[in-house]
């Protein structure tokens, strides 16, 4: 048998800061230097992906399966102080 040599291309790493899932283990968010996005678990799919400028976030808390989502700012810029959070919601 002949298999055909087949070419790789480089794609770049993402890099994510925190991953963190909910109580319930139904959803999960990861926080990356470009925002953040949001994942149902079973079966996998994207809900929410949100693209942040002027800062970077520490972490993205989940409250539960609702829709409620705590920002913790972080990083070499945080968007937000360390010692504050922000909230923000998603639609299902």
């Amino acid at each position: 048998m002949n298999l055909a040599r087949h070419s790789i291309t480089a794609t770049s790493p993402v890099l994510i800061f925190d991953a963190r899932l909910d109580s319930d283990c139904q959803i999960f968010t990861a926080s990356t230097p470009a925002g953040f996005a949001v994942y149902r678990t079973w079966p996998l799919k994207l809900l929410r992906k949100r693209e942040l400028t002027g800062g970077t976030l520490a972490a993205v808390v989940p409250l539960h399966t609702s829709s409620l989502l705590f920002l913790l700012g972080g990083g070499r810029s945080p968007l937000y102080p360390p010692n504050k959070g922000e909230s923000s919601g998603y639609c299902l």
